[in-house]
């Protein structure tokens, strides 16, 4: 071990006292003319000289004992520290002495759980927050001062399709090709003020954005900025299915009432009076209000329907009943039409649970419109079948009856069809209209089976014909059903 300042020190202080004195000695030996004092200051210096070795010897051996005892925990601590920079607390000073040193020690200890703790704490909140920002519907976002992504959260990466892992540290741009985004991420930073702006992206699928931009505040500056996406999407299509039904409702009300006030204007102005052209007049201006009682009546229902407010008398129902009555209503219009009426069920049929005028309502709708859409020669086919539950479906535990209604008619472009149940929408409104339609009825349709807990899908190639199929749980007291 190489001495300490302290040691080199003690050791020069005892080679000056000892050369001091070996010097004097000799000087005073080498002039003194007597024999018996020379010989005895020979002695005295050689005893002298052995005496200071050994004195030395001594204050060597205890200044290395002294040194270790104060820099042995100085180097410790010193240690301790340089892992603690690193943040590792872990490491203890180990059994500290009671005296300045031991309490240096004592208080580095104490230093270190106490940092260790409140690193704990820190790391706890910051998982706390990230939960809590990864499980909010809302995509976040944060960019520094010069636009590398900060942190994203899972609703952001999930509007975007992106990974969190891939996208930290990034310039936003290269992550988010949106120009308009940027903009805002760039007067945020730069005003460093709140900024709000609705905007359209199109990859990875077409939404509306509300984007709200705040600065990162720091001491000095804005260190960044914080992005918070809303996907109103959904939100703007129903204001648009909103704006767009009562335009339709106002456009629905408007057509026969034009048509009855202007008959009647002509019946008030003298037309009455003559019976030959009276008669008709007051045909079509019923006709008219008969359309008007429709129209009014399915609104309701639907209204009803879309609130909950329709009580279903839901009962084990032979279907099969059900269906030879709605089509025994259409035999005659099929004969007129000269369209071919089939009925396809299985005589082992389950019976369904479900509400028998309700279901009888969703039958006529969907024959109505087979038969206004499928020219003469055509042909409209009803059928039931037995499907078993899939585990994808709502009620896996369930089995359902499938009804099918098929027509060979005129069909839907497949760009209408994902539209088609929404209310007043038509692909044709001109011959639906004229024909009688509201514009309500599939819409009604899918209600109703809704409340049944079924579904319906439809399926239709142009000028090839539709097919409508919509589920009815089984009832659980049958013995088919178990």
């Amino acid at each position: 071990m190489i001495p300490g300042r302290f040691e080199r020190k003690l050791i020069a202080t005892y080679l000056l006292l000892v050369a001091g004195i070996a010097i004097a000695v000799g000087l005073a030996v080498l002039t003194s003319p007597d024999a018996v004092l020379i010989e005895r200051l020979k002695e005295s210096w050689l005893m002298l000289v052995i005496g200071g070795l050994l004195a030395l010897a001594s204050a060597v051996v205890l200044g290395f004992l002294f040194t270790r005892q104060v820099t042995q925990p100085i180097f410790e601590m010193t240690t301790i520290a340089r892992r603690m920079a690193e943040g590792d607390f872990s490491c203890k000073m180990s059994a500290p002495s009671s005296d300045e040193i031991g309490q240096l020690g004592r208080a580095l200890n104490l230093m270190a759980m106490r940092m260790e703790d409140r690193l704990a704490e820190l790391e706890e909140e910051r998982a706390k927050k990230a939960a809590i920002l990864d499980s909010m519907v809302e995509g976040v976002l944060a960019v520094d001062e010069m636009n590398r992504i900060l942190f994203i959260n899972t609703g952001a990466c999930r509007l975007f399709n992106v990974l969190s892992v891939e996208t930290e540290g990034k310039p936003f741009l290269e992550v988010i090709r949106n120009k308009e985004m940027l903009d805002l991420l760039n007067h945020t930073l730069r005003e460093g003020v709140f900024a709000r702006q609705e905007l359209q992206i199109f990859t990875p699928v077409q939404r509306v954005l509300q984007v709200h931009a705040s600065p990162l505040k720091g001491r000095e500056r804005a260190p960044g900025a914080m992005l918070v996406l809303h996907d109103v999407t959904e939100l703007r299509r129903l204001e648009t299915i909103r704006t767009e039904f009562v335009a339709n409702v106002s456009h629905e009300l408007r057509t026969p009432l034009t048509s009855v006030r202007g008959y009647l204007e002509t019946l008030l102005e003298g037309a009455l009076e003559d019976r030959e052209h009276a008669r008709p007049f007051l045909e079509v201006i019923h006709k008219h209000t008969e359309r008007l009682g429709r129209l009014l009546d399915d609104l309701l229902d639907l209204s009803n329907l879309e609130l909950g407010k329709v009580a279903l008398h839901r009962q084990p129902t032979v279907l099969a009943e059900v269906m030879h009555n709605v089509m025994a209503i259409y035999g005659p219009q099929a004969t007129r039409q000269e369209i071919e009426l089939l009925a396809e069920l299985p005589h082992d049929l389950p019976r369904v649970l479900a509400d028998r005028d309700r279901i009888a309502q969703v039958l006529i709708n969907l024959l109505d419109n087979g038969f206004k859409f499928t020219p003469k020669g055509g042909t409209v086919r009803v059928s039931a079948s037995l499907t078993h539950p899939t585990p994808d479906t709502l009620h896996p535990a369930v089995a359902f009856v499938e009804v099918a209604v098929q027509d060979t008619g005129i069909g839907i472009p497949s760009q209408d069809l994902p539209r088609i149940t929404e209310r007043f929408y038509r692909v044709d409104r001109a011959r639906s209209r004229e024909m009688g339609g509201t514009g309500l009825g599939l819409a009604i349709v899918k209600h109703l089976v809704k409340a049944h807990g079924g579904e319906l899908s439809i399926e239709s190639q142009l000028n090839q014909g539709t097919t409508v199929r919509f589920t009815l749980p089984i009832a659980a007291a049958d013995p088919e059903a178990s």
